[in-house]
């Protein structure tokens, strides 16, 4: 999320947004956010340009501030609210939602033990019919694991703030690739 202003000069159209952007860091503080979970990830000055005819130079007619911090938001069910909050305290740039996990590596292992249930369960179904015994592991290789990222949910910066914006985390799924190699046995 973030602030975007504009005013004839570069300094007028900093302190605009110097402004609003404090009281939307306040604000993500204030709702129990740490300083860790709120990362600046842009900011810019840049001059406004307009050509008033084909022949003509173009001029620079004010400037545009941009500040945007990423937040890491651990609560789902407030989020809504901290987005109408923003809105109302001036961010006028929200650029997306993306859900994920915090610390994958339980999830992530559970996917492998089952992964390999999996691969055991249908080697011995191989092995049984072709009349043989699974003997030892002499290559168990991981192949790959996936931790989703979801496409992010995009929000314009105009809509009303007269109820909660609704967001909805749904379900995600890991998974875990394994390629196991089994002797047999007679």
């Amino acid at each position: 999320t973030g602030v975007q202003t504009e005013a004839k000069t570069a300094k007028a159209a900093l302190d605009q947004n110097s402004t609003a952007m404090e009281k939307v860091i306040s604000a993500l503080k204030s709702s129990g956010l740490k300083s860790a979970d709120i990362q600046t990830v842009s900011f810019s000055v840049n001059p406004k340009y307009q050509r008033y005819d084909r022949n003509s130079a173009a001029e620079i007619v004010g400037y545009t501030a941009i500040n945007t911090v990423r937040v890491k938001v651990k609560e789902i069910p407030r989020l809504g609210e901290n987005l109408d909050q923003l809105v109302t305290l001036g961010s006028n740039k929200i650029n997306g939602i993306q859900f994920g996990f915090e610390d994958p590596t339980s999830l992530l292992d559970k996917a492998r033990e089952q992964a390999f249930k999996n691969a055991k369960r249908r080697a011995v179904l191989y092995a049984n019919a072709s009349g043989v015994k699974l003997g030892d592991i002499p290559s168990l290789q991981e192949g790959s694991f996936q931790v989703p990222r979801s496409a992010p949910v995009r929000r314009s910066a105009n809509f009303s703030a007269e109820q909660a914006v609704p967001v909805e985390a749904g379900q995600h799924t890991l998974r875990v690739s394994i390629n196991v190699t089994w002797t047999l046995d007679d």
